[in-house]
């Protein structure tokens, strides 16, 4: 058994496309802070990720959005074993996983709608692959929703619509997400890296994030793609040193 605890920050940028009348589209700038726990037995990889992003998004006439986002998911990984599979070649596990996806914005000059939000609860297809080197660590994670059930501002109001409508009912404030309707896919690329110190062994992660969503928000089409770059520290607690 292995088990280790990992922090990471770091930033990035995203690009925005918000089709409605005719697309808008905003560039901007992502800060981003990580923490997960990993646990690996022989066969079985278990890991849990919760992030916080603060973002800021701007197009060419100077209109700001800035949104507060927090994530969390959960996945179980499975060795995938195959029949004169090349030992040269990554090790590959594949399994499920629970994806919270939530992200509050604000607009400040939409004066109908300054505020608004989606809750996502996403169950997905994880993928894994990983190769060891002496001193290198590169691994790959990727995970892509099957079917979820999503929550999201609509009719230019910034609460759920149960909440503002009389002949609304709880459940018509969700909608159920998949492969062709609210897609979204997120891939990270780590690299984690063995250092000598003065304190002993030291292991560094570097990580590559690109995270894509296509989603239904307040009777608006909207398109994210953030690109992150992250650097922190792995915390051994059994055995991750001796990879």
């Amino acid at each position: 058994m292995t088990e280790y605890q990992y922090s990471l920050t770091g930033m990035g940028f995203s690009q925005q496309k918000i089709s409605f009348l005719s697309p808008v589209f905003y560039n901007g700038l992502s800060f981003v802070n990580t923490k997960g726990k990993v646990k690996v037995s022989k066969n079985r990889i278990n890991t849990s990720v919760s992030e916080i992003n603060v973002d800021f998004n701007f197009n060419k006439h100077n209109r700001i959005i800035y949104s507060l986002g927090y994530d969390f998911k959960y996945d179980k990984y499975y060795s995938l074993t195959i029949k004169d599979y090349p030992k040269s070649f990554p090790s590959l596990f594949v399994g499920w996983g629970y994806w919270f996806d939530s992200e509050f914005y604000v607009k400040p000059d939409n004066t109908n709608n300054p505020l608004y939000y989606n809750l996502n609860n996403l169950v997905c297809l994880s993928i894994y692959c990983e190769k060891k080197y002496p001193k290198v660590k590169i691994s790959d994670e990727y995970n892509i929703p099957i079917i979820g059930l999503l929550s999201g501002s609509e009719y230019s109001s910034s609460l759920p619509y149960f909440f503002t409508e009389k002949d609304a009912s709880f459940f018509q404030a969700f909608q159920i997400g998949s492969f062709g309707k609210n897609l979204q896919a997120s891939n990270k690329l780590n690299i984690d890296y063995k250092m000598k110190t003065k304190k002993g062994l030291r292991i560094i992660r570097f990580q590559y994030e690109i995270c894509s969503s296509l989603l239904n928000l307040n009777n608006n089409l909207k398109h994210n793609t953030f690109h992150v770059f992250k650097v922190g520290y792995l915390f051994n607690k059994v055995d991750y040193e001796h990879w």
